[in-house]
């Protein structure tokens, strides 16, 4: 696939947009030579950022559900440059449940679903200076511990029964 191994790239699943502040990424990954991503999405500015990847960068395009989960499976990691205010991260509760880690910025609501460096690692907002620290800093810990907690937190607090817990929690504290 792709001319990468199984455990051998870091996949960004999205809209290919300048709201998604890929250019963030392709600096990093320029930088990051002998680090492999996969791109895996559409959008309007997919071959402007296409012609502005280096050759450690491919473009995967759509990919239906099935063949998502199976890219997201094989990754080491999922990362999310998204810059802004997310209401919610579901390709992060979605890479979670796959027992991956993943690296966002560190910014609104997707930072507070990153336990840092135990289930992913944060970046600062707007930094592809530390972007490529923050993989490269991956590159140094153990990945499977962290996709195992990653999976954990998944099971805790997305999963259903683990959510049902959660939100009765949170309505049993309101009514005491």
């Amino acid at each position: 696939m792709w001319g990468v191994l199984e455990n051998e790239y870091f996949l960004l699943i999205g809209r290919v947009e300048r709201i998604k502040e890929l250019d963030i990424l392709l600096k990093a990954f320029a930088e990051l030579p002998d680090e492999h991503l996969v791109i895996a999405g559409t959008g309007t500015q997919f071959e402007e950022y296409k012609a502005m990847a280096t050759n450690n960068v491919e473009f995967a395009g759509f990919l239906n559900r099935e063949k998502l989960a199976e890219v997201t499976r094989k990754a080491k990691a999922v990362i999310v440059t998204s810059q802004w205010y997310e209401t919610f991260g579901m390709i992060i509760a979605e890479a979670y449940a796959a027992h991956k880690p993943v690296i966002v910025g560190d910014i609104g609501n997707i930072a507070s679903l990153v336990d840092d460096r135990k289930t992913g690692l944060k970046f600062k907002y707007d930094s592809a200076k530390s972007l490529k620290e923050a993989v490269e800093q991956f590159e140094n810990l153990d990945s499977t511990k962290i996709g195992e907690e990653a999976y954990s937190k998944y099971r805790k607090e997305f999963a259903p029964d683990g959510n049902y817990q959660t939100l009765k929690a949170i309505y049993d504290s309101v009514r005491n």
